[in-house]
């Protein structure tokens, strides 16, 4: 683990009370922990594409505040609730946070009309596979 920390440049950053976990607040961590959303959601079907959200994605777009708690997930498409539950509590594990995932249909990603849709799509957004478009 060392030595991916060091390779991560966050060798002296670590969050406190979870040692060998790259604090998300410091500017290197957030691409390890996107990676990993992505590698236990890469293999599930059904999945249009994926964004983080939250205090996490505010971070990553360098919004100051408080390091996240846990790190929120949209899905957009229709995977199967169980498995998709499997993948984020692996991601989950790996991380040493919460992975929380909220499910909506492309429909509602592109005509969404409700206050969640609406606050959404204002506040910073990380698509997890790159960039958006579509998987």
């Amino acid at each position: 683990m060392a030595e991916l920390l060091a390779f991560l440049g966050v060798a002296d950053r670590v969050v406190q009370g979870r040692p060998g976990v790259p604090d998300v607040g410091r500017s290197k961590a957030e691409p390890f922990e996107r990676q990993v959303v992505a590698e236990e959601l890469s293999g599930l079907d059904d999945i249009q594409d994926a964004y983080v959200f939250g205090s996490w994605a505010a971070r990553y777009m360098g919004e100051g505040g408080r390091p996240p708690a846990d790190v929120d997930v949209l899905v957009i498409g229709e995977p199967d609730r169980d498995t998709l539950d499997d993948a984020a509590q692996r991601a989950g594990e790996r991380l040493a946070r919460e992975v929380n995932v909220t499910v909506r249909s492309a429909q509602w990603w592109e005509h969404g009309t409700d206050g969640f849709h609406v606050e959404i799509r204002r506040r910073p957004l990380v698509p997890v596979f790159g960039q958006a478009s579509g998987r």
